[in-house]
C-alpha cells in the first residue's frame, strides 16, 4: 500500500511540475478558489464544516487543499450495541489533498485525505484514498457539490467497523464558493 501511495504521490508532483513550467495566465481558469462546505458522512465524520482552497494549474486542472472540523459518533453510539452504553462522541479533523479535472463545472477527482479524531477514539488517525465528482461554479457565492467515495486505507476489523469508528466511505459536501 506504502508502494502505490508513494507512486501516487510522484505522478500528481510530475504533472503538477510539467504543469507550471508549460503554462501561461491566460490557460488559467478564473473560477472562485475558495469554499465553505458542509460534507456528510465519508471521511470518517457524520457531518464536517470545511474550508478548501483552489490552487489552479491549467484552465481544466487544479489542486484541491481541504481541511475541516466535524462530529463523530462510535459504531455502538449508533447502534446501541448494550443496554446503558453511552456513546462515544469526538471532534473530528478531516482534511485532504485532491487533483480534479475536467471541464466547464463538472470535474472527476482523485487524491488521499486522512481524518484525526479526539478523545478516546482507537486508531487516531484514519487516512483513505479519494476519489469523486464536483460541480465548481464559474462565479462567486454560488453553490458547489461534491459526491465522493473514500476508500480507507486503513485495515478493517470487519468491512465497516474499524476500532471504534463506524466509517462510511460514501459521502456528499454541500457549499459556497467565494
Amino acid at each position: 500500500m506504502k508502494t502505490i501511495t508513494i507512486i501516487f504521490i510522484i505522478i500528481i508532483l510530475s504533472t503538477i511540475y510539467s504543469s507550471l513550467f508549460a503554462q501561461t495566465k491566460s490557460e488559467l481558469f478564473s473560477r472562485p478558489l475558495n469554499t465553505i462546505s458542509i460534507d456528510f458522512l465519508g471521511e470518517g465524520t457524520l457531518y464536517s464544516l470545511n474550508y478548501e482552497r483552489l490552487f489552479p494549474i491549467k484552465r481544466h486542472m487544479f489542486l484541491s487543499g481541504k481541511i475541516g472540523v466535524g462530529r463523530t459518533v462510535d459504531f455502538c453510539g449508533l447502534i446501541h450495541c448494550e443496554e446503558n452504553y453511552k456513546a462515544k462522541v469526538s471532534i473530528s479533523i478531516p482534511h485532504h489533498i485532491t487533483v480534479n479535472f475536467g471541464k466547464k463545472k463538472v470535474f472527476l477527482e482523485a487524491g488521499y485525505g486522512g481524518t484525526f479524531f479526539t478523545w478516546n477514539y482507537k486508531p487516531k488517525y484514519m487516512a483513505f484514498g479519494i476519489i469523486g465528482m464536483r460541480i465548481h461554479p464559474f462565479e462567486r457565492n454560488k453553490f458547489s457539490f461534491r459526491l465522493f467515495a473514500t476508500p480507507p486505507l486503513t485495515k478493517s476489523d470487519d468491512g465497516m467497523h474499524y476500532g471504534d469508528i463506524l466509517f462510511i466511505p460514501l459521502g456528499l459536501s454541500l457549499g459556497v464558493s467565494f
